[in-house]
């Protein structure tokens, strides 16, 4: 029984990769920490007061703690169909030290870049930091050593930037760069509106709204639509207007140009092809504001050349001029023209005013195309449009139709990421939705050498016999409470086991029990925190007698509390204490009374060695004290194991493990003492989204200087899991 106990115990623990991973777990409703502290050049006094303000005192970068940086910068897209990557230095103003750090686009052609690191510094307990970034983005790359990052800041091949440091919902580390004082100025009082609409009272409607989404965060979205949607009717009746402006203008120049003879119309064409020429090598070098400068004066010099429109509206758009960009395009026409590149630009422009009708229904249209190189990229416009919108199964279509047309390796991890973002997002939904919760278990198992002591099933008397076992189990569950943060239900449950040799049937148990587990997930000491805390009882039947009748046994009052730290992105720490009081009802001998107090301490670590969390190596550390009324049963224990899990063919998990314990029977008459060595190994295989499989085999070698509780044995079992829910 002990490697399917060992391999339940594990997947149990697996469990917790959600909890590990950047995605629902992540998104716990949690109080925003304000801007604790800003860099600038000079130091901005506006923002200095308003971090003071928020928090009182100014705080340092913890590097023992990840950290999250984010920078946007549009001068670094230079391909708006691809997803991009920059660096910038991060140093410490204490020790002079840098490093390096590559942050990757959050979406093709977004400019807005992102990245999370771990930073070593030595044996610093905190950091100064400060925020360099390189005038051209190839002057830093990944083979720049980090003594040469100090020269290019003396060389000023890099300017420095203002920051603000909060905290995101987990309490992570999270530095906001700017290109500007005044940005940062607006980004604390942005900080501030958001402490503020935290602590406001929501409306009734939506402190009843049933979501994926909890009350305040459906209140900050439905606030954020509207604010949008008030932005993107503005920005169409302004570009209503510029077009207007833009006709007039446009026969005006004409009609000037008309008045003109023909030496001075020609004058004025070769001078605006000069000025076409000037902007055709600023926009070549990536230097969009000169380049738009010379467009514009090419355009009123010589009206009727439309052809530079195309161009000059792609200048507009990298100038952050999304309106005039968009009145441009529907300007440029002529063999010169990509039309699905005028598009995506458009869509592009659509977006970033948030007129996501117009934006999704461009980008829908240059799908449509399956051109190879706009269309992956606007279908993963479309996703996050649709994203947004909580549109979360035709988003994760769209992320789908990245990765079948997409050549991008980057874009490919940036789909695949999002699908399984919106995959948990779903599951936490569909889970919310099931109150009553349903569970069966059959299985076989084949025991070498089955023990006549089911309360203690790892140091039982052994029979030195064994035979065919079955498994059957059933569970309810009511689960009334279920949310980001928090979760309680009621459950019962029946576990039977049954020997198909009769000479067995007294180490055959049957346990009903009743248990209340209530959880508790968001932020203790800084990091992602998950309690669980259950009540319980438990009741233990024996057909002591092989009568064909179990008599009640052993009645027990169990109170489990866990508590698990997300301590980085691949490492889960969860400090276990266990209570459980038995009574023995049948007692053969008074030696033996088995009505006993247990208390357990544990320690058990996963360390996840991969990105999707399905590699991991486990630690566990545990110690117990069993006192009991029969001095002959009372023990205290020690316990050590290690495990290895790993993807195995056919979408099966596998795990390896190892587990020892040392008990010593201290008040024992026979001075008894055990050691016990196993190894476990077990595959797991989900079948249907309600259907799973697990296969599980041990050996263990239990040594004891009591004869009768000295034995080798080893088990196989399989079993089958079903869990529905109404």
């Amino acid at each position: 029984m002990r490697g399917a106990f060992l391999f339940f115990v594990t997947l149990a623990l697996l469990s917790l990769q959600s909890f590990a991973d950047d995605k629902l777990p992540r998104k716990l409703p949690a109080k925003k920490t304000v801007a604790e502290t800003t860099d600038a050049t000079p130091a901005d006094k506006d923002s200095d007061k308003l971090a003071e303000k928020a928090k009182g005192r100014k705080s340092p970068l913890d590097p023992h703690k990840a950290l999250k940086l984010n920078y946007s910068l549009d001068g670094w897209v230079k391909d708006p169909t691809r997803i991009e990557s920059g660096a910038v230095i991060l140093r410490d103003g204490k020790s002079g030290k840098t490093a390096r750090l590559e942050v990757t686009e959050t979406a093709p052609g977004s400019g807005k870049f992102s990245g999370k690191y771990r930073i070593n510094f030595g044996n610093a307990d905190e950091l100064a930091p400060e925020i360099y970034v390189p005038k051209d983005n190839t002057e830093i790359n990944s083979k720049t050593k980090p003594e040469s990052l100090e020269k290019e800041i003396a060389a000023q091949r890099v300017v420095r930037k203002p920051f603000v440091i909060h905290k995101d919902e987990l309490g992570e580390q999270v530095i906001d760069v700017y290109n500007t004082r005044e940005e940062t100025t607006q980004a604390l009082k942005d900080l501030e509106e958001q402490i503020a609409a935290k602590n406001t009272k929501l409306p009734q409607k939506l402190q009843a709204a049933s979501s994926i989404l909890e009350a305040d965060k459906l209140a900050q979205i439905e606030a954020e639509r509207r604010k949008q949607a008030d932005a993107a009717a503005k920005a169409a009746g302004e570009r209503a207007g510029l077009e207007s402006q833009e006709k007039q203008k446009d026969e005006e120049m004409k009609r000037k140009e008309a008045a003109l003879n023909a030496a001075e119309r020609e004058k004025r064409k070769k001078q605006a092809q000069q000025y076409v020429e000037a902007a055709l090598k600023f926009y070549g070098v990536g230097n969009f504001k000169d380049a738009e400068t010379n467009f514009r004066m090419a355009h009123e010099l010589d009206p009727e050349n439309t052809s530079i429109y195309y161009r000059y509206g792609i200048t507009l758009f990298r100038n952050d001029k999304f309106n005039d960009a968009l009145v441009t395009f529907k300007l440029a026409e002529g063999k010169d023209v990509d039309p699905v590149e005028k598009q995506f630009y458009m869509g592009l422009a659509y977006s970033r005013i948030n007129d996501d009708g117009n934006a999704l229904r461009t980008f829908k249209e240059i799908k449509a195309t399956k051109h190879p190189v706009y269309g992956p990229s606007a279908a993963f416009y479309e996703g996050m449009l649709f994203f947004k919108q909580l549109r979360y199964e035709q988003a994760k279509v769209s992320f789908q139709e990245v990765l079948d047309s997409s050549k991008d390796p980057k874009m490919d991890e940036k789909a695949d990421e999002m699908i399984e973002q919106i995959d948990r997002l779903l599951q936490f939904a569909a889970n919310k939705a099931k109150t009553i919760l349903l569970g069966a278990t059959i299985g076989t198992q084949y025991d070498s050498n089955i023990l006549l002591d089911p309360a203690q099933p790892d140091a039982g008397q052994a029979t030195n016999g064994g035979g065919q076992r079955e498994i059957l189990g059933g569970s309810v569950e009511w689960r009334p409470i279920y949310t980001t943060s928090t979760e309680w239900s009621l459950q019962t449950k029946a576990d039977l086991i049954y020997s198909n040799n009769a000479v067995f049937i007294p180490a055959d148990p049957l346990v009903l029990s009743a248990h209340s587990p209530f959880k508790y997930r968001g932020i203790l000491w800084k990091k992602g925190y998950q309690m669980t805390l259950t009540p319980g009882y438990e009741a233990l039947y024996l057909d002591t007698t092989s009568s064909g009748t179990k008599q009640d046994f052993m009645n027990s009052v169990t109170l489990d509390w866990s508590n698990s730290f997300v301590m980085s992105e691949d490492w889960i720490s969860s400090y276990n204490f266990k209570y459980r009081s038995d009574n023995n009802l049948i007692v053969s001998s008074p030696l033996t009374d088995a009505t006993a107090q247990k208390y357990s301490l544990g320690l058990n670590n996963i360390f996840f060695q991969n990105k999707k969390k399905t590699e991991a190596y486990t630690s566990d550390l545990g110690a117990t004290q069993y006192t009991a009324v029969g001095s002959d049963e009372t023990f205290t224990r020690f316990d050590l194991g290690a495990g290895y899990l790993h993807p195995f063919y056919w979408d099966t998990q596998a795990v390896l493990g190892l587990a020892f314990f040392s008990a010593n029977y201290s008040t024992n008459s026979q001075g008894r003492k055990d050691t016990d060595y196993a190894l476990n190994a077990a595959l797991s295989k989900p079948i249907v989204d309600w259907l799973s499989a697990a296969l599980a085999g041990n050996y263990t070698i239990n040594n004891s200087n009591v004869n009768a509780y000295a034995y080798k044995k080893y088990t196989l079992t399989l079993v089958f899991t079903a869990n529905y829910g109404l």
